[in-house]
């Protein structure tokens, strides 16, 4: 047991677990860190990840965070002093503190030391629907055209163990055997297709000769027991005991590679969402799983009584358990693990999701020849490096609305930003407002998908009129703003900073911005402030001090530093662009392969310089390694005024491309059509190129007929009187 002091209550992290507020209570809160098969639920409850990091923010901006280099089960206990203690049941207290001094230093500085996110593929940024339930291929293709001529954009479509003989991985059951030849119908107009893995794998009743089981037993692929003979079965599947693959292996990594590319030969995904690999096993050390057939005798996975799967002390995460044990809904804490099988699962258990996600990323896109995404329930600090995450098998309640903020900004503390939460809920049968107003929020994760579960009815947007407009409003502003979206991970690829971000990490000294969490940011420039209660129109929210201007508008706000009201109907979110930054933008489409052939247009929001400032990065969006490999553009663009005797004569907006390649990107093809600018202090009366209109009620001009090359430096003039 450690404790330490902190020099502030304003602490942050500490995952994966549930709480009510992204500022930590420090009323003695315990929050457990071990990766169980836990939905997201009430209280202070361990989830699917472990990140022991935390960050504290002062009084003056100064931000430190902290990280516990440890893979074991460990409690963090909050203190009113401030202050903080862990415990854990094993492993060395390797402490990293980073010194910022500004929170996004913080997270620069660990991404740093634990590996920066990758590069998603730029259609992962669109839309995605998904649902546990489907009943055939024919079900896929009522939802997608359903949602197409809805003309709510979409991007991906998912399969969960629905399409699997048997619930057994890289296998098409009956009702399936036709979705391969679906997935290459609709690839042509630009849908792609992920489906679900598990890392069980089934030992028995699978209806074909099931290579995938017998391929892992040449090569000794699972994790065995403390013997190190037999490996510990388990059930993770309502059709089959389960054995569980030992990624810690090369042997295994190369198997499950090689099933990666066999699949793929035969079902012609993009990407891949890796699901239970906590591992999850259902109701370990009872006499009999909950889903397995009430007419065979009594079988499941029971733990011998050990040090290891109970441990002196009992932590949070075991003692709120059904049995009070370590491995409960997971395996056997002595099983073993590693090249030469040195590890106890004891020591790597909070590694097992972490160290699938690597040789499933480097699989699929082996695999795939491109870039592709792959989405993991299980993380671990470096995750990010492989994968996205989104935030598990949450509940439709507007308390979940809620909780997806706070999750999504913490995923960006821990080095995750592809991160998002199932939109409109997984569990229960949601209503059509809080469909509708999680679609507009859902919009602005930037893992943007709709799931829900079996047994209820479905949830995809165009089910519902109110939701269909809705979605189709929020949806096509994403896309329009996805070169922005784009950009940021950029960033974040490269420099480690975040991509959603609290209101506290662009002004550390507000501390009124220092506990928001019903706002948060795209980066520094775009406010999102969404209706997170149920049968309201009016949102109370906190605009910071500086220069704003609604998205939809251009007004600037007349006040700011304050709490604000905004009616906000059904069919709106609110959106606010902060002065000083350019937003580049694409005209919308149905799905990414679209709407990037379509022309640019960017907002200029100025700040109280009359001056702004916004980057661009652009590729192919699909092909593996272009930023090491240089296959990319990089433009940035600014605005700045001439003043004669300190009145503006004229507004010069300059494109510079700063990084240029030979690959093609598209960009070649599209041109800058026209722009908006925000805040001008007096009307423009003719623009160099193109048209302009000025609209003085809220002091707005609109460029128009630009018809600029995206591949080239160029300016625009504005000119005043």
């Amino acid at each position: 047991m450690i404790t330490f002091a902190l020099p502030s209550p304003y602490l942050y992290g500490i995952g994966e677990n549930t709480h009510d507020s992204f500022v930590h209570n420090l009323e003695y809160k315990m929050h457990p860190i071990f990766a169980r098969d836990q939905p997201p639920g009430d209280g202070e409850m361990n989830l699917y990840g472990s990140h022991p990091f935390y960050m504290v923010s002062e009084d003056d901006g100064s931000s430190h965070g902290v990280f516990l280099f440890n893979s074991h089960a460990i409690d963090v206990t909050t203190l009113p002093y401030p202050g903080l203690t862990y415990r854990t049941i094993g492993g060395g207290l390797d402490f990293f503190v980073f010194l910022g001094p500004k929170p996004e230093d913080v997270v620069k500085q660990y991404t740093e030391i634990i590996g920066r996110t990758m590069m998603p593929a730029y259609w992962s940024l669109g839309f995605q629907l998904s649902r546990y339930g489907y009943n055939g291929t024919s079900e896929i293709r009522e939802v997608v055209e359903r949602t197409r001529n809805a003309l709510i954009p979409q991007d991906v479509q998912y399969a969960d163990i629905d399409y699997m003989d048997n619930q057994a991985d890289f296998t098409l059951g009956p009702n399936f055997l036709d979705l391969p030849d679906f997935v290459i119908e609709q690839a042509v107009g630009g849908l792609r297709f992920i489906p679900i893995l598990d890392p069980a794998i089934n030992t028995e009743k699978v209806n074909i000769n099931y290579t995938t089981h017998t391929n892992a037993m040449d090569v000794g692929a699972y994790i065995t027991w403390y013997n190190d003979t037999l490996q510990p079965d388990g059930n993770c599947t309502t059709s089959s005991s389960n054995s569980f693959p030992d990624f810690f292996k090369s042997e295994t990594q190369g198997w499950w590679k090689q099933e990666l590319k066999i699949f793929h030969d035969k079902l012609s995904y993009d990407g891949i969402w890796i699901d239970m690999n906590e591992p999850a096993a259902f109701d370990t050390n009872k006499e009999k799983p909950f889903n397995y057939p009430p007419e065979l005798p009594p079988w499941n996975l029971i733990c011998p009584e050990n040090e290891w799967d109970d441990p002196p002390y009992i932590t949070l995460s075991a003692s709120r358990s059904a049995t009070k044990r370590l491995s409960d809904k997971t395996i056997c804490m002595v099983g073993r693990q590693g090249q030469n099988n040195e590890h106890l699962h004891y020591a790597v258990h909070n590694l097992y999701g972490w160290s699938q996600t690597k040789p499933t990323y480097e699989g699929l896109q082996s695999a795939t020849g491109k870039r592709g995404i792959v989405i993991t329930r299980s993380t671990f600090p470096s995750s990010g490096k492989h994968a996205g995450h989104w935030l598990g098998d949450n509940t439709s309640r507007w308390k979940d609305l809620h909780s997806s903020i706070i999750g999504s900004l913490e995923f960006n503390l821990f080095g995750i930003p592809y991160i998002g939460a199932d939109i409109c809920g997984f569990f229960e049968t949601t209503t059509e407002e809080l469909c509708a107003r999680w679609m507009e929020l859902g919009a602005f994760y930037p893992f943007s998908r709709n799931h829900n579960s079996l047994n209820v009815p479905p949830q995809d947007p165009a089910i519902w009129p109110s939701v269909a407009s809705a979605s189709k409003t929020a949806l096509n502003i994403r896309y329009r703003l996805l070169p922005y979206l784009y950009t940021l991970f950029y960033h974040s690829h490269t420099t480690g900073s975040t991509v959603v971000r609290p209101l506290y990490h662009e002004y550390p000294t507000d501390l009124r911005a220092k506990s928001v969490d019903t706002q948060f940011l795209w980066g520094p420039a775009l406010l999102i402030s969404p209706v997170l209660i149920e049968k309201t129109t009016e949102l109370k929210a906190y605009l910071p001090s500086d220069t704003w201007f609604d998205y939809y508008t251009g007004k600037k706000e007349a006040t700011s530093g304050t709490e604000v009201t905004w009616n906000t109907p059904l069919e709106k979110i609110n959106l606010h662009v902060r002065g000083g930054y350019i937003l580049p933008q694409q005209i919308e489409g149905l799905n990414t392969k679209l709407s990037r052939q379509n022309n640019f247009t960017m907002i200029v929001a100025l700040n109280s310089d009359n001056a702004a400032a916004g980057d661009l990065f652009w590729d192919d969006g699909e092909t593996i390694n272009t930023v090491t490999n240089h296959q990319y553009y990089y433009i940035r663009f600014s605005y700045a005024e001439t003043l004669n005797n300190d009145i503006a004569v004229e507004g010069v907006l300059t494109m510079e491309v700063q990084t240029n390649t030979t690959s093609l990107t598209g960009l070649e093809n599209l041109k800058m059509d026209s722009m908006s600018i925000f805040g001008l202090s007096k009307a423009p009366t003719s623009v160099d190129t193109g048209d302009v209109s000025y609209y003085p009620d809220n002091n707005v001009a609109y460029l128009t007929n630009l018809n600029r090359p995206m591949i080239s430096n160029w300016k625009v003039v504005l000119h005043f009187d």
